[in-house]
């Protein structure tokens, strides 16, 4: 760990005067999430946690940040706890070898990762070769045909490079393409030898050796490709999940390596706790003392019905697990904990589980273990193991209290396969959004794409790390500062197209006003992030301490003024929506056929809905009814709701009212002036929108 020399991260004092506070949201990014933990170093200097959250490999610093801010909160100053054992972590993945073994595969998986390492690195070293990262490789109508040919070679060569891994499937395809080879060359070779020469003997031999080689290279390459696609068909199966990593391995707690156990490793001894004490969860992290307690949130993906879910779970949904499933994919300690806490049904579920014995009540609120956490958000496609779960019915729940019968898997349970939060949602950046914040809500993401208006990736590469972190103020407004992805060829529009489907909505939203000065980008070069997960300690090192730049650059946030940006975009926003509204019933009469238009006849068809929601309460035309399932109200108490209901209704008539155009404006006063936008730019909208 090589960070500015008069910050010691080891040391408890340099975390003890934080007089701010501040949330914290990080992008996922597999290999790139070693960026994080000196960015949370940085930040914890000066700030206090609040709430945290991410997706992905940004779910990973999300515990590990979160583990170290309740050390502090609970006073912890022993070894390695708190954020100098967070600290110890960023030394640790520095080392040789300890990023790599995290994605540690189930044995017959092994080539195929290798395949996935080899690739990368090869991709990555041919991107440095190329000058300016193009021209090299790109093919032309106008090359002749040699050259294209040896353009095509050199952009195949990582791929026949990496699928050296594949050993068996190159012995036994050699050996049987030579055999082949041998058999076709065999009337040639009889013929040459059967002239009686030296020169028929020397030609048979080159025939036959030429034969030979050529069948074993073929078959050797046919092989390599046979063994990995059927290493990918094995593998890639319901029984293991999709996944090539388990994320657990064989040594479990006495040696942690694979990422869960490793990871488990460090957020229980940061935290303060042994191996053999109960799993951090996030219960214990939110009844702290109040102005310490965290909130951590993290994201993941149901690929069954095609959404995101935040973790833990808020939607009052009830899952089961099955025990067989989940104890091949979760730390030892963590499923014992799991188990601990799935025998009594989630609040309102009178079920009892299955008569199998073989499932469990998920414990998908604040009992759940961090780790389980972030073992659903952290489940890259294909390369971890997805986790799934079974979602009971809605309807199985119907009779209430009444109905303690077992669940039946086959009737009463939904398969809903889990994998990478960052699917949905890589940069939950509005987790934390309130329409006027008390703290700022510091955000970090990463990109490989270059920083707009700088040098190229290969001009800039060995820079220092201010090149590579791009942080816009608060008066940027910019409309080309987006950095371009080049596209060179049909993969790279693929690939684009992809990245595009994934992280649009991030895109967007970090360029709006009040929300790109608190967010701040960490580019990544050739051979970093992704799945390089093989880099160098120098270029670890080095992606960590632009972390920790891009965490002193967010810490400059003029707060005071970002909070009147933040007051100005809410105020023109609902300006907007309110006139609107106005403009609507103004000219209602032309719209619909109705007697009264404007505000009167809004608040008439206001009453009118009220008066026939109050009539049909407790009917079965009930229009969504004041009372929840399983609960009783009188009659008054219900008349009560109504009333109350009315009085709100009303005010914010009033408000409307209240917020109308001057004589002769035309404009909102808030959100544009006669001749020029006068609000922050881009523009936002206020939406009723879902939590993830």
């Amino acid at each position: 760990m090589s960070p500015s020399p008069e910050i010691d991260f080891f040391a408890h004092e340099t975390y003890a005067a934080a007089p701010r506070e501040c949330d914290l949201v990080l992008e996922g990014g597999i290999a790139g999430g070693v960026v994080y933990p000196r960015a949370v170093l940085e930040i914890a200097r000066s700030h206090r946690l609040r709430n945290v959250g991410g997706a992905s490999a940004g779910a990973i610093a999300v515990a590990l940040a979160a583990a170290a801010e309740f050390a502090r909160a609970k006073g912890l100053t022993g070894p390695g706890q708190g954020y100098p054992g967070l600290a110890a972590v960023d030394a640790d993945l520095a080392r040789p070898g300890v990023l790599r073994g995290l994605f540690e595969p189930r044995p017959n998986a092994r080539p195929l990762v290798d395949f996935v390492v080899k690739l990368f690195a090869e991709k990555a070293a041919r991107d440095d070769d190329a000058p300016d990262g193009v021209g090299t490789h790109r093919l032309s109508a106008d090359d002749d045909l040699g050259t294209r040919w040896g353009k095509k070679l050199r952009r195949a060569r990582p791929w026949l490079r990496a699928l050296r891994h594949f050993e068996r499937g190159h012995a036994v395809g050699g050996l049987t393409g030579g055999g082949i080879g041998l058999l076709l060359a065999a009337p040639a070779v009889a013929w040459t030898a059967g002239q009686g020469t030296p020169l028929g003997y020397a030609a048979s031999a080159l025939c036959g050796l030429s034969f030979f080689t050529a069948g074993s290279f073929l078959g050797s390459l046919l092989g390599a490709v046979d063994e990995a696609l059927t290493l990918v068909d094995v593998n890639l199966q319901p029984g293991q999940h999709f996944g090539l990593c388990p994320g657990v391995g064989p040594g479990g707690a006495a040696r942690p390596t694979a990422l869960f156990d490793w990871l488990h490793h460090h957020v229980q001894r940061i935290a303060g706790r042994g191996p053999g004490d109960a799993p951090l969860t996030f219960d214990d992290l939110a009844n702290l003392p109040e102005r310490r307690a965290i909130q951590a949130r993290m994201v993941t993906t149901n690929l069954n019905a095609q959404r995101a879910h935040r973790v833990p779970f808020e939607d009052g949904e009830v899952f089961l697990y099955r025990r067989a499933e989940l104890k091949g994919i979760l730390p030892e300690a963590v499923f014992r904990a799991l188990e601990a806490a799935s025998h009594e049904p989630p609040p309102g579920v009178a079920r009892r589980l299955p008569a199998s014995g073989e499932y469990g009540f998920f414990p998908g609120d604040g009992r759940m273990p961090v780790i389980v956490g972030v073992r659903l958000s952290m489940s890259f496609p294909l390369v971890f193991a997805a986790v799934r779960l079974y979602m009971v019915r809605s309807d199985a729940t119907a009779g209430g209290a009444k109905d303690t019968r077992p669940l039946s898997p086959e009737a009463d349970l939904v398969e809903c396969w889990f994998s990478d939060g960052g699917i949905c949602n890589n940069f939950p950046l509005q987790f934390f959004d309130t329409w006027f914040p008390e703290r700022p809500t510091f955000g970090i993401n990463l990109s490989d794409t270059p920083i707009a208006g700088s040098a190229l990736r290969d001009q800039s590469r060995g820079g220092p790390p201010d090149d590579f972190v791009d942080h816009r103020e608060l008066g940027d407004e910019r409309r080309d500062d987006w950095a371009p992805h080049e596209l060179r060829g049909a993969g790279d529009f693929l690939s684009a197209l992809v990245e595009t489907l994934l992280a649009h909505r991030d895109n967007a939203l970090t360029r709006l006003a009040s929300y790109r000065e608190r967010v701040a980008t960490v580019r990544l070069d050739a051979g970093e992030g992704a799945l390089n997960i093989d880099m160098p300690p120098a270029t670890i090192d080095a992606l960590a301490e632009r972390g920790r730049v891009a965490a002193a650059r967010l810490k400059g946030l003029a707060f005071e003024r970002h909070q009147w940006v933040r007051l100005r975009t809410l105020l023109g926003a609902l300006e907007n929506e309110v006139l609107r509204m106005q403009q609507y019933w103004l000219n209602r009469d032309a719209v619909v056929a109705a007697p009264v238009a404007g505000f009167d006849g809004l608040r008439g068809d206001w009453q009118r809905l009220l008066n026939l929601a109050r009539a049909a309460e407790g009917t079965p035309e009930a229009m969504y009814p004041a009372v929840a399932p399983g609960e009783h109200r009188t009659d008054a108490e219900i008349d009560a709701w109504y009333l109350e209901f009315e009085a709100r209704m009303n005010a914010l008539l009033a408000l409307m009212e209240a917020w109308t155009p001057g004589p002769g404006d035309a404009q909102p006063f808030l959100d544009a002036g006669r001749e020029r936008s006068v609000s922050p730019q881009p523009r936002g909208e206020h939406r009723v929108t879902s939590k993830v």
